[in-house]
Protein backbone atom coordinates (compact mmCIF):
# COMPACT_ATOMS: atom_id res chain seq x y z
CA UNK A 1 0.00 0.00 0.00
CA UNK A 2 1.38 3.30 -1.04
CA UNK A 3 2.20 5.73 1.86
CA UNK A 4 -0.19 8.72 0.25
CA UNK A 5 -3.02 6.10 1.27
CA UNK A 6 -2.00 5.04 4.42
CA UNK A 7 0.13 7.59 6.46
CA UNK A 8 -2.14 9.66 8.63
CA UNK A 9 -3.05 12.88 6.82
CA UNK A 10 -1.21 16.10 8.96
CA UNK A 11 2.25 13.46 9.47
CA UNK A 12 2.32 13.07 5.51
CA UNK A 13 1.42 16.73 4.66
CA UNK A 14 4.12 17.90 6.47
CA UNK A 15 6.33 15.43 5.02
CA UNK A 16 5.72 17.05 2.00
CA UNK A 17 5.33 20.71 2.40
CA UNK A 18 8.41 21.15 3.93
CA UNK A 19 10.56 19.85 1.12
CA UNK A 20 8.23 21.58 -1.23
CA UNK A 21 8.48 24.93 0.61
CA UNK A 22 12.77 24.70 0.52
CA UNK A 23 12.01 24.09 -3.06
CA UNK A 24 9.62 26.95 -3.58
CA UNK A 25 12.30 29.09 -1.57
CA UNK A 26 14.95 27.37 -4.12
CA UNK A 27 13.23 27.98 -7.17
CA UNK A 28 11.22 30.97 -6.11
CA UNK A 29 14.53 32.61 -5.84
CA UNK A 30 16.06 32.53 -9.35
CA UNK A 31 14.07 35.62 -10.53
CA UNK A 32 14.28 37.17 -7.10
CA UNK A 33 17.97 36.44 -7.23
CA UNK A 34 18.80 37.98 -11.40
CA UNK A 35 16.81 40.31 -10.41
CA UNK A 36 18.89 41.53 -7.36
CA UNK A 37 22.08 41.12 -9.78
CA UNK A 38 20.53 43.43 -12.39
CA UNK A 39 19.31 45.88 -9.82
CA UNK A 40 22.38 46.54 -8.49
CA UNK A 41 24.50 46.80 -11.63
CA UNK A 42 22.07 48.79 -14.15
CA UNK A 43 19.87 50.74 -11.36
CA UNK A 44 16.48 51.87 -11.80
CA UNK A 45 17.00 51.28 -15.55
CA UNK A 46 17.52 47.50 -15.10
CA UNK A 47 14.56 47.67 -12.47
CA UNK A 48 11.91 48.96 -15.22
CA UNK A 49 13.37 46.68 -17.60
CA UNK A 50 13.08 43.67 -15.61
CA UNK A 51 9.42 44.04 -15.36
CA UNK A 52 8.77 43.38 -19.00
CA UNK A 53 11.47 40.53 -19.15
CA UNK A 54 9.45 38.73 -16.43
CA UNK A 55 6.39 38.97 -18.90
CA UNK A 56 8.17 37.13 -21.86
CA UNK A 57 9.09 34.39 -18.86
CA UNK A 58 4.97 34.87 -17.97
CA UNK A 59 4.40 33.95 -21.12
CA UNK A 60 6.82 31.16 -22.08
CA UNK A 61 5.90 29.70 -18.48
CA UNK A 62 2.31 29.32 -19.37
CA UNK A 63 2.40 27.61 -22.20
CA UNK A 64 4.80 25.04 -20.50
CA UNK A 65 2.07 24.97 -17.49
CA UNK A 66 -0.34 23.35 -20.60
CA UNK A 67 2.01 20.07 -19.90
CA UNK A 68 2.86 20.01 -16.89
CA UNK A 69 0.51 21.17 -14.67
CA UNK A 70 -2.28 18.95 -16.13
CA UNK A 71 0.02 16.04 -15.90
CA UNK A 72 0.57 16.10 -12.47
CA UNK A 73 -2.70 15.62 -11.10
CA UNK A 74 -3.48 12.93 -14.19
CA UNK A 75 -0.44 11.32 -12.85
CA UNK A 76 -1.49 11.09 -9.20
CA UNK A 77 -5.17 9.60 -9.99
CA UNK A 78 -3.72 7.28 -12.13
CA UNK A 79 -1.24 6.13 -9.60
CA UNK A 80 -4.40 6.03 -7.28
CA UNK A 81 -5.99 3.86 -9.25
CA UNK A 82 -3.05 1.06 -9.30
CA UNK A 83 -2.91 1.96 -13.60
CA UNK A 84 1.03 2.31 -14.07
CA UNK A 85 0.33 1.51 -17.50
CA UNK A 86 -1.76 4.50 -17.80
CA UNK A 87 0.61 7.24 -15.63
CA UNK A 88 3.50 5.93 -17.89
CA UNK A 89 1.32 7.19 -21.10
CA UNK A 90 0.39 10.39 -19.48
CA UNK A 91 4.28 10.42 -18.37
CA UNK A 92 5.36 10.56 -21.92
CA UNK A 93 2.55 12.21 -23.51
CA UNK A 94 3.02 15.18 -21.63
CA UNK A 95 6.91 15.20 -22.28
CA UNK A 96 6.00 15.13 -26.03
CA UNK A 97 3.65 17.70 -25.92
CA UNK A 98 6.08 20.01 -23.90
CA UNK A 99 8.25 19.71 -26.98
CA UNK A 100 5.55 20.63 -29.41
CA UNK A 101 4.50 23.55 -27.51
CA UNK A 102 8.03 24.89 -27.07
CA UNK A 103 8.87 24.89 -30.43
CA UNK A 104 5.48 26.77 -31.53
CA UNK A 105 5.16 29.36 -28.62
CA UNK A 106 9.06 30.01 -29.50
CA UNK A 107 8.43 30.75 -32.91
CA UNK A 108 4.98 32.79 -32.38
CA UNK A 109 6.61 34.76 -29.28
CA UNK A 110 9.93 35.67 -31.27
CA UNK A 111 8.13 36.55 -34.18
CA UNK A 112 6.02 39.20 -32.91
CA UNK A 113 8.12 40.21 -29.61
CA UNK A 114 7.98 44.04 -30.85
CA UNK A 115 4.43 44.20 -31.34
CA UNK A 116 4.23 42.31 -27.85
CA UNK A 117 6.62 44.80 -26.38
CA UNK A 118 4.25 48.03 -27.90
CA UNK A 119 1.16 46.14 -26.59
CA UNK A 120 3.14 45.80 -22.83
CA UNK A 121 3.72 49.89 -23.55
CA UNK A 122 7.24 49.07 -23.06
CA UNK A 123 8.87 52.40 -23.01
CA UNK A 124 11.41 52.57 -26.26
CA UNK A 125 14.62 52.99 -24.75
CA UNK A 126 14.13 49.11 -22.66
CA UNK A 127 13.27 47.38 -25.77
CA UNK A 128 16.92 46.32 -26.64
CA UNK A 129 17.08 45.09 -22.73
CA UNK A 130 13.81 42.62 -23.26
CA UNK A 131 15.17 41.58 -26.87
CA UNK A 132 18.64 40.67 -25.37
CA UNK A 133 17.06 38.79 -22.39
CA UNK A 134 13.96 36.90 -24.88
CA UNK A 135 16.77 35.68 -27.36
CA UNK A 136 18.50 33.78 -25.62
CA UNK A 137 15.75 32.62 -23.24
CA UNK A 138 13.80 31.03 -26.19
CA UNK A 139 16.38 28.93 -27.59
CA UNK A 140 16.66 27.69 -24.27
CA UNK A 141 13.12 27.58 -24.04
CA UNK A 142 12.51 23.38 -24.84
CA UNK A 143 14.86 22.61 -22.27
CA UNK A 144 12.50 24.61 -19.84
CA UNK A 145 9.59 23.12 -21.17
CA UNK A 146 10.33 19.31 -21.13
CA UNK A 147 12.87 20.20 -17.77
CA UNK A 148 9.57 21.76 -16.19
CA UNK A 149 7.44 18.73 -16.80
CA UNK A 150 9.44 15.92 -15.64
CA UNK A 151 10.08 17.79 -12.46
CA UNK A 152 6.25 17.93 -11.89
CA UNK A 153 5.71 14.09 -12.53
CA UNK A 154 8.81 13.62 -9.64
CA UNK A 155 6.72 15.89 -7.32
CA UNK A 156 3.09 14.02 -7.97
CA UNK A 157 4.44 10.79 -7.25
CA UNK A 158 5.24 11.89 -3.96
CA UNK A 159 9.54 12.37 -4.49
CA UNK A 160 9.31 16.40 -3.01
CA UNK A 161 12.98 15.48 -1.69
CA UNK A 162 14.43 14.55 -5.33
CA UNK A 163 12.33 17.52 -6.53
CA UNK A 164 14.10 19.65 -3.42
CA UNK A 165 17.60 18.31 -4.58
CA UNK A 166 17.24 19.13 -8.43
CA UNK A 167 16.43 22.57 -7.90
CA UNK A 168 18.91 23.41 -5.07
CA UNK A 169 21.41 22.05 -7.81
CA UNK A 170 19.72 23.87 -10.87
CA UNK A 171 19.74 27.35 -7.94
CA UNK A 172 23.65 27.16 -7.75
CA UNK A 173 24.31 27.26 -10.86
CA UNK A 174 21.87 30.04 -11.45
CA UNK A 175 23.11 31.73 -9.02
CA UNK A 176 26.99 31.65 -9.43
CA UNK A 177 26.34 31.75 -13.69
CA UNK A 178 24.24 34.76 -12.84
CA UNK A 179 26.33 36.27 -10.46
CA UNK A 180 29.71 35.55 -13.33
CA UNK A 181 27.38 36.84 -16.21
CA UNK A 182 26.12 39.86 -14.82
CA UNK A 183 28.13 41.35 -12.18
CA UNK A 184 31.62 40.08 -13.71
CA UNK A 185 31.28 40.19 -17.37
CA UNK A 186 28.13 42.82 -17.32
CA UNK A 187 26.54 40.98 -19.66
CA UNK A 188 23.10 42.40 -18.64
CA UNK A 189 19.71 40.74 -19.02
CA UNK A 190 21.88 38.09 -21.78
CA UNK A 191 23.84 37.22 -19.05
CA UNK A 192 20.16 36.65 -17.01
CA UNK A 193 18.92 34.75 -19.28
CA UNK A 194 21.82 32.44 -19.92
CA UNK A 195 22.00 31.57 -16.27
CA UNK A 196 18.41 30.75 -16.35
CA UNK A 197 19.17 28.34 -19.18
CA UNK A 198 21.99 26.47 -17.92
CA UNK A 199 19.92 26.25 -14.59
CA UNK A 200 16.95 24.00 -16.62
CA UNK A 201 19.67 21.91 -18.31
CA UNK A 202 21.23 21.00 -14.95
CA UNK A 203 17.41 20.33 -13.99
CA UNK A 204 16.70 18.32 -17.22
CA UNK A 205 19.39 16.45 -16.88
CA UNK A 206 18.91 15.46 -13.21
CA UNK A 207 14.81 15.24 -14.14
CA UNK A 208 15.84 12.71 -16.92
CA UNK A 209 18.02 10.93 -15.16
CA UNK A 210 14.84 9.72 -12.31
CA UNK A 211 12.98 7.97 -15.58
CA UNK A 212 15.61 6.32 -17.59
CA UNK A 213 17.40 4.06 -13.87
CA UNK A 214 16.61 1.06 -13.76
CA UNK A 215 14.75 1.02 -11.05
CA UNK A 216 12.52 3.58 -11.99
CA UNK A 217 8.52 2.62 -11.55
CA UNK A 218 7.98 4.47 -14.97
CA UNK A 219 9.72 4.86 -18.26
CA UNK A 220 10.66 7.81 -20.02
CA UNK A 221 11.27 6.38 -23.46
CA UNK A 222 10.67 8.19 -27.45
CA UNK A 223 8.58 5.39 -28.48
CA UNK A 224 6.04 5.79 -25.43
CA UNK A 225 5.70 9.51 -26.47
CA UNK A 226 3.48 8.64 -29.29
CA UNK A 227 1.44 5.81 -27.74
CA UNK A 228 -1.29 8.18 -26.12
CA UNK A 229 -4.44 9.02 -27.43
CA UNK A 230 -6.07 11.92 -29.28
CA UNK A 231 -8.19 11.98 -26.06
CA UNK A 232 -5.30 11.98 -23.26
CA UNK A 233 -3.43 14.77 -25.28
CA UNK A 234 -6.58 16.72 -25.20
CA UNK A 235 -7.51 15.81 -21.43
CA UNK A 236 -3.54 17.16 -19.91
CA UNK A 237 -4.28 20.15 -22.00
CA UNK A 238 -7.45 21.13 -20.17
CA UNK A 239 -6.12 20.00 -17.34
CA UNK A 240 -3.58 22.63 -17.54
CA UNK A 241 -5.48 25.24 -18.95
CA UNK A 242 -6.55 26.87 -15.63
CA UNK A 243 -2.79 27.40 -15.02
CA UNK A 244 -2.38 29.03 -18.94
CA UNK A 245 -5.04 31.36 -18.01
CA UNK A 246 -3.93 32.09 -14.99
CA UNK A 247 -0.34 33.33 -16.39
CA UNK A 248 -1.78 34.58 -19.76
CA UNK A 249 -4.38 37.20 -17.66
CA UNK A 250 -1.45 37.80 -15.23
CA UNK A 251 0.55 39.11 -18.41
CA UNK A 252 -2.27 41.21 -19.44
CA UNK A 253 -2.73 42.46 -15.93
CA UNK A 254 0.38 43.45 -15.33
CA UNK A 255 0.61 45.19 -18.75
CA UNK A 256 -2.16 47.31 -17.42
CA UNK A 257 -0.42 47.73 -14.51
CA UNK A 258 2.46 49.19 -15.94
CA UNK A 259 0.92 51.51 -18.06
CA UNK A 260 -1.00 52.94 -15.06
CA UNK A 261 2.32 52.65 -12.81
CA UNK A 262 3.92 55.07 -15.53
CA UNK A 263 0.60 57.48 -15.81
CA UNK A 264 0.42 58.05 -11.96
CA UNK A 265 4.03 57.64 -10.76
CA UNK A 266 6.63 57.59 -13.87
CA UNK A 267 9.44 55.64 -13.73
CA UNK A 268 9.54 55.38 -10.00
CA UNK A 269 5.93 53.70 -10.44
CA UNK A 270 7.18 50.86 -13.42
CA UNK A 271 10.40 50.55 -11.52
CA UNK A 272 8.31 49.89 -7.60
CA UNK A 273 5.57 47.57 -9.47
CA UNK A 274 8.55 45.49 -10.60
CA UNK A 275 10.00 45.07 -7.19
CA UNK A 276 6.47 44.12 -6.29
CA UNK A 277 5.63 41.76 -8.42
CA UNK A 278 8.88 39.94 -8.16
CA UNK A 279 7.86 39.75 -4.15
CA UNK A 280 4.28 38.98 -4.71
CA UNK A 281 5.46 36.36 -7.17
CA UNK A 282 8.03 34.93 -4.69
CA UNK A 283 5.45 34.72 -2.38
CA UNK A 284 2.46 32.61 -4.48
CA UNK A 285 5.47 30.10 -5.23
CA UNK A 286 5.39 29.84 -1.59
CA UNK A 287 1.82 29.36 -1.23
CA UNK A 288 2.10 27.29 -4.36
CA UNK A 289 4.56 24.93 -2.45
CA UNK A 290 1.93 24.26 0.27
CA UNK A 291 -0.50 23.28 -2.58
CA UNK A 292 2.36 21.16 -3.83
CA UNK A 293 2.66 19.60 -1.32
CA UNK A 294 -0.93 19.08 -0.68
CA UNK A 295 -1.85 17.59 -4.66
CA UNK A 296 -0.28 14.23 -4.70
CA UNK A 297 -2.11 13.61 -1.57
CA UNK A 298 -5.50 14.89 -2.57
CA UNK A 299 -5.10 13.43 -6.27
CA UNK A 300 -3.96 9.97 -5.04
CA UNK A 301 -6.51 9.49 -2.42
CA UNK A 302 -9.22 11.04 -4.65
CA UNK A 303 -7.98 8.42 -7.64
CA UNK A 304 -8.58 5.70 -4.77
CA UNK A 305 -11.80 6.38 -3.60
CA UNK A 306 -11.01 7.23 -0.25
CA UNK A 307 -13.27 10.83 0.03
CA UNK A 308 -12.86 11.07 4.18
CA UNK A 309 -8.58 10.82 3.86
CA UNK A 310 -9.17 13.54 0.71
CA UNK A 311 -11.88 15.70 3.04
CA UNK A 312 -8.83 15.70 5.79
CA UNK A 313 -6.00 17.12 4.01
CA UNK A 314 -8.33 19.85 2.34
CA UNK A 315 -9.06 20.66 5.67
CA UNK A 316 -5.37 20.06 7.10
CA UNK A 317 -3.78 22.03 4.13
CA UNK A 318 -6.24 25.03 4.60
CA UNK A 319 -5.24 25.58 8.32
CA UNK A 320 -0.95 25.21 7.47
CA UNK A 321 -1.40 27.77 4.29
CA UNK A 322 -3.37 30.33 6.47
CA UNK A 323 -0.59 29.72 9.31
CA UNK A 324 1.80 30.35 6.91
CA UNK A 325 0.62 33.44 5.07
CA UNK A 326 0.08 35.07 8.06
CA UNK A 327 3.95 34.71 9.09
CA UNK A 328 4.46 35.82 5.50
CA UNK A 329 2.23 38.75 6.11
CA UNK A 330 4.29 39.64 9.17
CA UNK A 331 7.41 39.53 7.47
CA UNK A 332 6.59 41.57 4.79
CA UNK A 333 5.19 44.61 7.46
CA UNK A 334 8.21 44.63 9.16
CA UNK A 335 10.97 44.41 7.06
CA UNK A 336 9.32 46.09 3.45
CA UNK A 337 11.90 48.72 3.37
CA UNK A 338 15.22 45.98 3.59
CA UNK A 339 13.59 43.78 1.05
CA UNK A 340 12.92 46.67 -1.17
CA UNK A 341 16.69 48.03 -0.61
CA UNK A 342 17.96 44.46 -1.60
CA UNK A 343 16.83 45.25 -5.35
CA UNK A 344 17.97 49.52 -5.15
CA UNK A 345 20.20 50.29 -2.30
CA UNK A 346 21.45 53.41 -3.70
CA UNK A 347 18.17 55.84 -4.11
CA UNK A 348 16.43 56.24 -0.40
CA UNK A 349 13.42 58.22 -2.04
CA UNK A 350 12.91 55.49 -4.51
CA UNK A 351 13.14 52.65 -1.34
CA UNK A 352 10.99 54.58 0.29
CA UNK A 353 7.87 54.77 -2.53
CA UNK A 354 8.76 50.48 -3.07
CA UNK A 355 8.61 50.10 0.58
CA UNK A 356 5.24 51.84 0.98
CA UNK A 357 4.01 50.07 -2.58
CA UNK A 358 4.88 46.76 -1.18
CA UNK A 359 3.21 46.93 2.34
CA UNK A 360 0.04 47.94 0.61
CA UNK A 361 -0.20 45.12 -2.23
CA UNK A 362 0.22 42.36 0.85
CA UNK A 363 -2.24 43.35 3.04
CA UNK A 364 -4.48 40.27 2.04
CA UNK A 365 -1.50 37.96 3.02
CA UNK A 366 -2.93 36.10 5.51
CA UNK A 367 -5.72 34.72 2.85
CA UNK A 368 -3.24 33.78 0.18
CA UNK A 369 -3.38 30.09 1.77
CA UNK A 370 -7.43 29.48 1.72
CA UNK A 371 -7.23 31.54 -1.95
CA UNK A 372 -4.25 29.22 -3.52
CA UNK A 373 -5.45 26.07 -1.92
CA UNK A 374 -9.24 26.93 -3.06
CA UNK A 375 -8.46 27.31 -6.37
CA UNK A 376 -6.03 24.38 -6.81
CA UNK A 377 -7.92 22.02 -5.41
CA UNK A 378 -10.52 21.76 -7.63
CA UNK A 379 -8.06 20.70 -10.37
CA UNK A 380 -6.51 18.22 -8.27
CA UNK A 381 -9.45 16.31 -8.26
CA UNK A 382 -10.28 16.87 -11.33
CA UNK A 383 -12.46 19.46 -11.91
CA UNK A 384 -10.50 21.86 -13.77
CA UNK A 385 -13.46 23.96 -15.14
CA UNK A 386 -14.01 25.01 -11.44
CA UNK A 387 -10.44 26.47 -11.18
CA UNK A 388 -10.79 27.91 -14.51
CA UNK A 389 -14.24 29.49 -14.00
CA UNK A 390 -12.26 31.17 -10.42
CA UNK A 391 -9.45 32.17 -12.37
CA UNK A 392 -11.51 34.20 -14.44
CA UNK A 393 -13.40 35.78 -12.05
CA UNK A 394 -10.39 36.72 -9.62
CA UNK A 395 -8.50 38.08 -12.47
CA UNK A 396 -10.52 39.67 -15.26
CA UNK A 397 -14.44 40.10 -13.05
CA UNK A 398 -12.71 41.49 -10.20
CA UNK A 399 -8.74 42.74 -10.97
CA UNK A 400 -8.93 44.36 -14.48
CA UNK A 401 -12.06 46.68 -12.90
CA UNK A 402 -10.31 47.58 -9.69
CA UNK A 403 -7.07 48.44 -11.27
CA UNK A 404 -8.55 50.76 -13.73
CA UNK A 405 -11.18 52.69 -11.09
CA UNK A 406 -9.31 53.21 -8.08
CA UNK A 407 -6.38 55.08 -9.36
CA UNK A 408 -9.00 57.37 -10.38
CA UNK A 409 -9.33 58.39 -7.31
CA UNK A 410 -6.75 57.45 -5.01
CA UNK A 411 -3.37 57.49 -7.67
CA UNK A 412 -0.86 55.06 -7.74
CA UNK A 413 -2.29 53.92 -4.51
CA UNK A 414 -4.72 53.26 -5.57
CA UNK A 415 -3.12 50.34 -8.12
CA UNK A 416 -1.87 48.62 -4.61
CA UNK A 417 -5.46 48.74 -3.55
CA UNK A 418 -6.58 46.71 -6.18
CA UNK A 419 -4.60 43.53 -5.11
CA UNK A 420 -6.13 43.48 -2.06
CA UNK A 421 -9.37 44.30 -2.69
CA UNK A 422 -9.57 41.75 -5.43
CA UNK A 423 -8.04 38.64 -2.73
CA UNK A 424 -10.87 39.65 -0.53
CA UNK A 425 -13.58 39.20 -2.41
CA UNK A 426 -12.29 35.98 -4.36
CA UNK A 427 -11.25 35.09 -0.66
CA UNK A 428 -15.32 35.00 -0.08
CA UNK A 429 -16.22 33.23 -3.12
CA UNK A 430 -13.71 30.48 -2.94
CA UNK A 431 -14.99 29.81 1.23
CA UNK A 432 -18.47 29.73 0.42
CA UNK A 433 -17.89 27.47 -3.41
CA UNK A 434 -15.39 24.95 -0.66
CA UNK A 435 -18.28 24.64 1.82
CA UNK A 436 -21.11 24.41 -0.90
CA UNK A 437 -18.66 21.95 -2.94
CA UNK A 438 -17.13 19.60 -0.25
CA UNK A 439 -19.83 19.86 2.78
CA UNK A 440 -17.16 21.01 4.76
CA UNK A 441 -19.64 20.63 7.89
CA UNK A 442 -19.25 17.32 7.48
CA UNK A 443 -15.28 16.39 7.82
Amino acid sequence: MNKLERSPIRKLLIQLIIPSLVTAVVSGSYNLVDGIFIGQALGIVGNSANAYTFMIYALVYSFSALASEGTASLLTIALGENNNKRAEKILNTSVLISVVLSVIQSILIWVGLNYLLALFGTPSHLYHYIQEFSLVFLIGSPIYFVSHTLLYCIRAQGAVKKVLYINLASFVVNTGAGAVFILVFNMGFTGSALSTVLANLITLIMSCHEYVRVSSSLKLKVSFMFSGSKKLRKKIISMGLPFFLTTIISVLLLTLYNRIALIYAGSFGIAALSIVSSIYRYIVSLMNAITNGVQPVISFNYGAGKNIRVQEGLRDSLIIGTLFSSVLFGVIQLYSREIAGFFNSENEEFVAFASEALKLVMISLPLQGIINIGTNYFQYISRARVSTILVVLRQIVLQIPLAILLPLKFNISGLWASYYIADVLIFLVIVVWLIKSTKMTDI
